[in-house]
């Protein structure tokens, strides 16, 4: 090999396909670095990506095991199985709530329904009490013109 890496002719160990070779290995490697960077590119923008769903997660109460700077989780996998309990219990309580929420609308339409009969019955306990008024009014009239 020269001063500047390359093959000299004149070496024992040189081929015509060598320079070939390694002109294809350079450009293989040159390729696999630029997959590494893409890829780590990748994985940096996951973890951003991760780190943004923990933040808004845990803005709403939820816990989100966040990753390090070496991709390792902090909480380990009970981050994992911890959330899947708080949405677990998120759901309980929401169903809970709704049920209750229906509960309330049901007894208010059932209320609103027993005072608009108690109305309706007030009225026809009025009418009774004046036709037996005028009842006993006509029969009065009747036994006076007997």
């Amino acid at each position: 090999f020269s001063r500047d890496g390359s093959p000299s002719k004149g070496s024992p160990f040189f081929h015509p396909g060598l320079l070939a070779e390694l002109d294809a290995l350079r450009l293989d490697l040159s390729l696999e670095v630029e997959k590494r960077k893409k890829a780590e590119e990748a994985i940096e923008h996951m973890h951003a990506q991760w780190k943004r769903i923990a933040k808004q997660l845990s803005q709403v109460g939820f816990a989100f095991p966040i990753p390090d700077e070496s991709g390792n989780f902090i909480q380990g996998n009970d981050g994992i199985e911890l959330l899947l309990q708080q949405i677990a219990v998120a759901r309980l309580v929401a169903e809970a709530v709704g049920r209750g929420v229906a509960r309330a609308e049901a007894g208010a339409a059932a209320e609103a329904l027993i005072n608009a009969k108690n109305v309706e019955i007030a009225r026809l306990r009025d009418r009774l009490q004046y036709y037996e008024a005028v009842n006993h009014e006509m029969t009065q009239r009747n036994l006076e013109n007997f």
